[in-house]
């Protein structure tokens, strides 16, 4: 036996796709690029921050350089005043006004203090002189006025006692040095008061802020803190800090800060950072392409280039972990090769006998067309008959026994003649080269003998036969062609009794096309519900009465009634009995519903198919069904043929235990044409027998020795029986002298729809005489 490869199927190409190294570099750059971002960003802000805390910092520093320098000019000018007002010639000059004093003390030394104005005054606050920082300078009044305020003029300071503090004069903010006058003569007491100012303004503060390196000037107001950063790197600051010695006064200090180095710097910390990213990256990049990138992208290659047959192997290159990678993958690679072999060899071979499947069937025909040798090809195509039956009732188990052991049969008798294919299911072909009419031989010969000696399948003896169809291939043939070729031969074979062997003919064909109409015909009636259920009587021959009716299945197919074994037989065939078997009944049911109104005591008596009783829970659907119109089950008898009953008799006994035990009847229809053994008979659980229309017949010739012989087996089994197809009044006669009560037949009335059925009960019929034949309704 040849083996047939599958071919390889080579895939699609993958679509076009990024690059690895073209995706890795561009979520890399997006990556470097977000980083350097924020690294920019956090380095600026902190350098803002530390920047502004420095400034901060540094300006404050500043306020307490420039608050210390003013506090020190406070000082200096308290002490000068408290000197001058030591003098014993200001105490004298007090007591008693001297122009010289004047002369001599506030001459040119004087105007090298620094000191605006100086005002002496009286124990009594009695303004005796004032003398402005210029001599020959008007007074204004702003100061006249400041000097004559009660808060100088009301001081009483004792002998060396002195006081500061901050005023304005006018508009001019101005510090004031006040010292009590005294002696050397320490037990004199104060006689008066001096009072020296500067400007807070001006020249004073210039020098101040020289002194500083600040721009000081002194105010009123809240504290605060601004700062004006410009672009160019130069900031502009202001601090004003409240005077602790002065509530209510200020020191404002302005500053420019010059940054322009420290952005310069920042400037080439930003490029830095840049250019070592970009460096990195780069860096970066050139690694991942040559460890990593090059190798996933071989990786890739091999990957693509494994989808056929062809075993690549990945590189190993070192000890790394893509390394590790690389062996892992061609390990799988060696294991994908064996399994893509098993895949082949199991794709072609039937797991359960071991030869060729239906694939590699197709395979070995198609190799057959395209050699044109001129070499003779037969297909046989062997079916076995009733092996549904044996899976349903022994198992599966034992149905693959036997097919198992068909195999090796088949591989024995046909002795390498061919190859040998299970096309499916109890199904089996052999290609074969050589002619039908030898092979026909052959097979009639040497394979329908051998398969009908008994299987011995574990402890089952099993007896099967089988149906054989024959073509053979021409050249220009089709393969489908010849495998439906041997398919019509095969299904011939059957319909000629099973067990045999048929050769193709063309006309198969076309009967097979008039088949396929057929079943197409039937399941549209099915569906449709054309199919419509017909009844004929039964009558008590001796009261005239009515006892049953049989329901009986008529189709009108384009004005033409198709003959009920014609399309039964085809229903049974093609898997559509139950179907139309429970539409039948169902509408059946419903006509008997009001057929029993008029006689409650009347029985329906209905046709099983023998494959019906295959069917799990037929008796409990069947009882369901009954019951739901509304019936007694005990109202409704299943008949059933003797030939069925007898093949069917080791699957049907607990279908037929399950109806007898529901209180449905059993009739056992055609009887006498069956070939059944008293033995096997009694087995059944039948209440009634249907004597067949052909030992009716016999009673016309004046033979009634085969109608006797069953009435008396009947009376002896304790069964009841039905005469049936009893057309004249002699046959009935004759049936009932010998014994026979139910008649059934075209004598008392023809088949007919449910409305006629329902019109022919409520008719009165007068049979009593029996003396001339009913006419046909």
């Amino acid at each position: 036996m040849g083996v047939w490869l599958v071919p390889t199927l080579t895939p699609p190409d993958p679509p076009s796709s990024i690059r690895l190294q073209t995706l890795l570099t561009r979520r890399f750059v997006l990556l470097m690029t977000v980083l350097a971002s924020l690294l920019l960003l956090a380095s600026l802000c902190l350098l803002i921050l530390f920047t502004h805390l420095n400034d901060k910092t540094l300006m404050q520093a500043e306020a307490d350089k420039a608050t210390l320098l003013l506090a020190s000019e406070r000082e200096r000018l308290q002490a000068l005043v408290k000197d001058y007002a030591s003098w014993d010639d200001a105490y004298r000059y007090v007591n008693r006004p001297d122009r010289r004093f004047i002369e001599t003390s506030f001459s040119d030394s004087y105007h090298g203090l620094g000191v605006d104005f100086t005002a002496i005054f009286r124990r009594n606050g009695e303004l005796l002189y004032v003398v402005a920082g210029d001599s020959h300078s008007p007074l204004s009044p702003a100061l006249l006025r400041a000097l004559s305020a009660p808060g100088i003029q009301s001081q009483k300071l004792a002998a060396g006692e002195s006081v500061k503090h901050l005023a304005f004069i006018g508009s001019r903010p101005a510090q004031l040095a006040l010292a009590g006058i005294s002696t050397t003569d320490e037990s004199a007491p104060s006689n008066g008061m001096m009072v020296m100012g500067r400007y807070l303004d001006g020249a004073n503060m210039a020098r101040l802020g020289a002194q500083a390196g600040l721009d000081v000037a002194v105010g009123q107001g809240p504290e605060a803190v601004r700062a004006g950063y410009g672009w160019d790197g130069r900031v502009d600051y202001r601090l004003v800090r409240s005077l602790a010695e002065a509530p209510g006064w200020s020191l404002q200090i302005d500053k420019q800060l010059d940054h322009r180095m420290l952005l310069w710097l920042s400037g080439f910390f930003a490029c830095s950072i840049v250019l070592l990213i970009a460096t990195a990256s780069w860096w970066m990049r050139r690694f991942l392409r040559e460890l990593v990138i090059y190798r996933i992208e071989q990786f890739a290659r091999l990957a693509r280039a494994g989808a056929g047959s062809e075993t690549h192997y990945w590189p190993v290159e070192g000890h790394c972990e893509l390394d590790d990678l690389a062996q892992a993958y061609n390990r799988q690679m060696d294991e994908l090769a064996r399994v893509r072999e098993t895949l082949q060899l199991q794709a072609v071979t039937d797991p359960l006998t071991r030869l060729g499947n239906r694939w590699a069937l197709e395979q070995a025909l198609a190799e057959v067309a395209r050699r044109s040798d001129g070499q003779v090809y037969s297909l046989l195509l062997l079916d076995l008959d009733g092996f549904k039956r044996i899976n349903d009732s022994l198992g599966h188990l034992v149905g693959d026994q036997l097919l198992q052991a068909l195999a090796e049969l088949l591989h024995r008798v046909l002795d390498g003649r061919g190859m040998l294919f299970r096309s499916g299911g109890d199904e089996f072909c052999a290609l074969i080269a050589d002619d039908a009419a030898t092979l026909s031989a052959h097979v009639t010969q040497r394979l329908l003998p051998v398969l009908r000696q008994p299987f011995i399948v574990g402890r089952h003896e099993l007896k099967v036969t089988a149906s054989i169809g024959l073509a053979s291939w021409q050249a220009g043939m089709e393969v489908l062609a010849l495998m439906r070729h041997a398919y019509l031969a095969m299904y011939a074979a059957k319909q000629q009794g099973r067990d045999g062997l048929c050769v193709y003919r063309q006309e198969m064909s076309a009967a097979a096309d008039e088949r396929l109409s057929q079943e197409q015909a039937l399941r549209s009636a099915v569906a449709n519900d054309e199919i419509r259920p017909w009844f004929q009587p039964v009558v008590d021959a001796v009261t005239g009465q009515v006892v049953s009716l049989e329901m009986l299945a008529r189709w009108s197919l384009n004005g033409h009634m198709i003959p009920p074994l014609t399309f039964i037989q085809l229903a049974e065939e093609i898997g559509l009995i139950g179907t139309l078997w429970e539409q039948m009944l169902r509408r059946a049911l419903v006509d008997f519903c009001a057929f029993r109104l008029l006689q409650p005591a009347l029985k329906l008596q209905v046709n099983l198919s023998a494959l019906q009783l295959l069917e799990v829970n037929f008796a409990a659907r069947l009882q369901a069904l009954i019951a739901g119109h509304g019936l007694p089950v005990d109202s409704v008898s299943i008949e059933i043929t003797e030939s069925a009953t007898l093949d069917e008799l080791p699957l049907a006994g607990q279908t037929l235990a399950e109806l007898v035990g529901l209180g449905i009847g059993l009739h056992l229809d055609d009887f006498g044409t069956g070939y059944s053994s008293m033995a096997r008979l009694c087995a059944l659980p039948f209440d009634t027998l249907k004597l067949d229309r052909s030992f009716v017949q016999l009673l016309g010739a004046g033979d009634d020795t085969l109608a006797r012989t069953v009435y008396d087996m009947a009376q002896g089994m304790g069964l009841a029986l039905i005469a049936e197809g009893v057309e004249t009044v002699e046959e009935c006669r004759q049936l009932r002298a010998i014994g026979y009560r139910q008649i059934q037949g075209y004598l008392f009335a023809r088949p007919m729809d449910g409305v006629a059925m329902l019109a022919w009960l409520g008719e009165t019929h007068d049979w009593a005489p029996l003396e001339r034949p009913v006419a046909a309704v």
